[in-house]
C-alpha cells in the first residue's frame, strides 16, 4: 500500500485500518441501483426491519430490541432461528425430489442460511423503516461499515432510515435519523420521529439521496478525478 501513489478505499472499516497513510483516498462505495426494485413511497411508519448477516459485528440483537420496544411490527432478516432455515432447506429438497420423480431438471438452491437478493429487496419494500446498529467490538478485522449495502438499498426503496454512529464517523446523509445506543431511548426517538415528520416527503428525499450518493457513476467519477490529479 505504501508503494502506491494512491489507494482508493471506502471509509470504515478500511478507513480505520489504514488511517494516517497519506496516499489513501476515500470514496463512497456504490451499489447496482438497478437491482433494487422500487414500489411505493412510504406514507406512515408502521413496521420496521433490520437486515444483516449473522456475524459478530452486526448488532442485530440491539436492533431487534429497539424495534421491539417501539411496539411496531418488526422483523430481523434473514431469520436467526435455525429451525426456520432448516425447514426452508427441507422444502427445497422435497421440491427437487418431486422434480426428479417426474423427470424435470432439479433446481439449484442457495446454501443453508442464504437468501436471494430479490427476497432481501422484498423485505425492504415490505417495511416502512430500517434500523441499523453496528457493534463496537474493538477488532479491526470485524468492523461494520459506516453505511451498509443493506442500509443503502433499503433507502433506495424509500424506507425511512434509523442509524447509530458507532464509530464516530459522523452522519454525512441528510435524510438519515441518528439513534441513541440505549434501546429504550432509541425506540422513543423512532416513535417521536414517526409522529412529527412528513413521511411521504421524507421517503422521497431518502430514495433520491441514496441514488445520488451511492450510484456507480458517482463512485467512478470521484476516483477518476483523483487519478487525473495524480497524473
Amino acid at each position: 500500500v505504501k508503494k502506491c501513489d494512491g489507494v482508493f478505499i471506502n471509509a470504515v472499516p478500511l478507513g480505520i485500518a489504514y488511517a494516517g497513510l497519506r496516499n489513501i483516498y476515500f470514496y463512497p462505495f456504490s451499489i447496482d441501483v438497478k437491482l433494487v426494485k422500487f414500489k411505493i413511497y412510504r406514507t406512515s411508519i408502521n413496521s420496521l426491519v433490520h437486515v444483516s448477516s449473522p456475524s459478530p459485528q452486526k448488532d442485530w440483537e440491539r436492533s431487534e430490541a429497539i424495534m421491539k420496544r417501539t411496539g411496531l411490527k418488526h422483523h430481523v432478516f434473514p431469520p436467526r432461528d435455525d429451525r426456520v432455515l432448516q425447514k426452508r432447506v427441507d422444502v427445497n429438497n422435497m421440491m427437487n425430489s418431486f422434480r426428479k420423480s417426474i423427470g424435470v431438471r432439479e433446481r439449484e438452491y442457495l446454501p443453508f442460511g442464504y437468501f436471494s437478493h430479490e427476497e432481501t429487496v422484498r423485505q425492504y419494500n415490505a417495511h416502512d423503516g430500517f434500523v441499523h446498529i453496528a457493534r463496537d467490538i474493538k477488532d479491526a478485522g470485524r468492523l461494520d461499515g459506516k453505511y451498509t449495502a443493506s442500509f443503502i438499498e433499503a433507502g433506495i426503496t424509500g424506507a425511512i432510515l434509523f442509524w447509530h454512529d458507532t464509530y464516530g464517523t459522523k452522519n454525512t446523509l441528510k435524510t438519515v435519523f441518528e439513534l441513541p445506543l440505549d434501546p429504550k431511548k432509541a425506540a422513543k426517538k423512532i416513535l417521536e420521529i414517526r409522529d412529527t415528520i412528513d413521511v411521504y416527503e421524507h421517503s422521497k428525499k431518502t430514495r433520491q439521496e441514496m441514488l445520488d450518493s451511492f450510484n456507480p457513476q458517482n463512485s467512478v467519477r470521484i476516483r477518476a478525478e483523483k487519478i487525473i490529479d495524480l497524473l
